[in-house]
């Protein structure tokens, strides 16, 4: 197919009407336009550029990462915000109802909780707090007065990069989250530190989403994280950038003109063979008399005299003339 068309769409959260009053990562794009496809022509869809705040908190009930439990119990909530690991530390250790000291190894990026209680108490990981602290996704008894060591590294990036939702629907996207294909038309990286600007246009990409619509002028768009979460910006607004691509199918002409003949091989044809080149003969000279023909005389004739007649003369003549050719004979 080839390109016929391009549309870029540009989406501001503060224009659009929200789809959840508690985000902003969720509305409706209205195009009073609309854009109707032909029946040989498709959509094809791709992420053009977009400027997100990095306002959304590692630690947060909507990442599900904020709540301690101790002995099946809710003990703690731990305030929403950005944390460092050392802030994240210092917080769990003054906490009276969680009886555990706190300690962090900056070498290996590890944490070690010590329980200073007199009393043993079963600490119940969730796997928010658990990937949160590096701990695993289990229940952990701690003795009074022993120590657990987390078993992987600390990680409180806990968004790892957004994706871009729409309810157009795709044929070409397929996620491992849920082994079929989703409606994602790009994934941004969280590459900034807290409250900076992210800034993404991906030039380097030629990737596109192939849509099935054939209408468009009503959709949804949300951004989520890596878990499906919508991402809660807090009220900071942000710009997406939208390429949306007709293409058309190439009609392949079909010729009317007559075929042209297929040329044949070539014929040999044999070279012409010399013809002999002909010998002039000389002829021969032909005696027309024999070489041995001897030469008969005729007697001599008596001419008459001038007395005699006519008849007399002529009859002397031809005589005379026979006598000739018998010689020669």
């Amino acid at each position: 197919m080839k390109l016929y068309k391009t549309y870029k769409i540009y989406i501001r959260s503060k224009d659009v009407p929200k789809l959840d009053s508690e985000f902003n990562s969720s509305m409706t794009v209205n195009l009073k336009a609309g854009l109707n496809l032909h029946s040989d022509e498709k959509f094809r869809l791709r992420l053009g550029s977009c400027e997100v705040p990095h306002t959304f908190y590692n630690v947060s009930k909507y990442v599900s990462n904020d709540t301690i439990y101790l002995d099946d119990n809710i003990v703690q909530l731990i305030p929403e915000g950005n944390y460092s690991v050392y802030d994240l530390c210092d917080y769990l250790t003054d906490i009276s109802t969680f009886p555990y000291n706190t300690v962090y190894d900056s070498i290996n990026s590890k944490i070690t909780l010590t329980n200073t209680d007199s009393t043993t108490h079963i600490i119940n990981f969730t796997d928010g707090f658990a990937k949160l602290t590096g701990f695993k996704f289990e229940d952990r008894q701690i003795n009074a007065g022993l120590s657990l060591t987390s078993f992987n590294t600390v990680n409180l990036q806990s968004i790892h990069s957004l994706f871009i939702h729409t309810s157009l629907a795709s044929t070409n996207v397929i996620s491992t989250e849920t082994n079929s294909f989703q409606n994602i038309i790009g994934k941004v990286p969280v590459n900034r530190l807290p409250y900076e600007i992210l800034s993404y246009e991906p030039l380097y990409s030629n990737f596109d989403v192939e849509l099935d619509d054939r209408n468009i002028s009503t959709f949804n768009i949300s951004i989520k994280d890596q878990n499906s979460n919508l991402v809660q910006f807090n009220g900071v607004n942000f710009e997406l950038s939208l390429l949306l691509e007709v293409y058309k199918e190439e009609l392949q002409l079909i010729s009317t003109r007559r075929a042209e003949p297929t040329p044949s091989l070539p014929l040999t044809v044999p070279l012409p063979v010399p013809l002999p080149v002909p010998q002039v003969v000389e002829p021969k000279p032909v005696d027309l008399l024999p070489t041995s023909l001897s030469v008969i005389k005729s007697e001599p004739i008596d001419i008459p005299s001038p007395n005699m007649d006519n008849h007399e003369i002529h009859d002397a003549i031809l005589s005379a003339s026979l006598l000739d050719l018998e010689g020669l004979l």
